[in-house]
């Protein structure tokens, strides 16, 4: 039992680190300098921070999706205590 709590709380910092590193990749940082330049309307850094947006929602939809039982599994095993 000890075991797969163990495998189970590395998995879910795993995700969590990946989950941190999306949300960090999303800020554009390096757009520093001022660009004279517009992306369907957008300022490079919002068409950026936008773009970002969408795929770290995917990536959070994709996570639900594949990993929900690693979350789920304290859950479960609080509830048959």
């Amino acid at each position: 039992m000890d075991h797969e709590r163990e495998r189970v709380g590395g998995r879910r910092v795993v995700l969590y680190g990946a989950m941190a590193l999306c949300a960090t990749a999303a800020t554009p940082w390096f757009f520093v300098d001022e660009w004279n330049v517009s992306i369907v309307g957008f300022p490079p850094w919002a068409f950026y921070s936008l773009l970002m947006t969408v795929v770290f929602a995917l990536v959070v939809a994709i996570f639900i999706d594949r990993f929900w039982e690693v979350s789920a599994a304290d859950a479960e095993r609080d509830e048959s205590s």
